[in-house]
């Protein structure tokens, strides 16, 4: 009897020191978990994503997974004088990779005419739609208005595109690139009566930038790149009438969501 008696006291006095080295501070187990019920461990974070799972590595070495949403607080040791301080830990990543995509785009454009000489500044706006197939590839359309010249409402365009973009890298901010194709017709002023007649062309935008978060609902971005837009005018007078081409060459920057 005496014998089965100081068995259970030295079963139970070894499960209270194993425990203790699990739960309190130890040699390169130095981070620290606080439940929100209280309760608390030692160990080694792995890896954590606020509001997701932590991945957490105690003094017998077994790895061990918490849900998020059960913890008060985690800190992190510093090496040097063994204190604790907040992770930083990476914000997760929930950029859509495949699926239904739109955007919207504040442009501004910097360049000159191809039959024509000094700077213009311009302003644009679109609207896209379309679908990634894989985060490197997706098509999609739009729609745009572009004024090429800030004084002259005869250089207003109406452009329909289709696009093609990709994402380069699996990151919070990565680069990425769209290339656009479509055609644009200019708009018609009232108070220009020598313009007798207008008709679009050919547009192309090539765009390279980077994507700033990886959430699901909606990220914004910033891009640069060039835009090529052709545009036909006929002009009269009472002696003659002339057909232009104009090819507007700009630099542009955009800014925008995605969602």
């Amino acid at each position: 009897m005496k014998l089965q008696l100081f068995t259970a006291l030295f079963l139970l006095l070894f499960a209270n020191v194993a425990s203790a080295q699990i739960f309190e501070p130890h040699d390169g187990f130095k981070d620290y978990i606080l439940f929100k019920n209280g309760s608390s461990v030692y160990g080694k974070v792995l890896f954590y994503v606020p509001n997701d799972t932590i991945e957490f590595q105690i003094v017998d070495n077994r790895i061990m997974r918490f849900n998020a949403k059960l913890i008060e607080k985690v800190v992190m040791a510093k090496p040097e004088n063994r204190s604790i301080e907040p992770i930083k830990a990476e914000k997760p990543y929930h950029f859509k990779e495949k699926g239904f995509y739109t955007s919207a785009v504040y442009a501004m454009s910097f360049g000159r005419n191809k039959n024509g000489s000094g700077a213009h500044t311009g302003v644009g706006l679109q609207a896209t739609a379309g679908h990634l197939f894989r985060r490197q590839f997706g098509v999609g359309g739009g729609l745009g208005y572009d004024s090429y010249y800030l004084k002259d409402g005869n250089a207003n365009v109406v452009s329909a595109f289709t696009e093609v973009r990709g994402y380069l890298s699996k990151r919070q901010v990565t680069e990425f690139f769209t290339f656009a194709v479509g055609y644009g017709h200019p708009t018609k002023q009232k108070n220009n009566a020598t313009i007798t007649q207008r008709s679009g062309g050919f547009m192309l935008q090539p765009t390279i930038g980077l994507r700033f978060g990886a959430s699901a609902r909606y990220n914004f971005f910033a891009e640069v790149g060039a835009r090529f837009q052709q545009v036909h005018y006929n002009f009269s007078n009472e002696w003659v009438e002339n057909r232009y081409k104009v090819t507007y060459q700009r630099w542009i920057l955009r800014g925008g969501i995605l969602f």
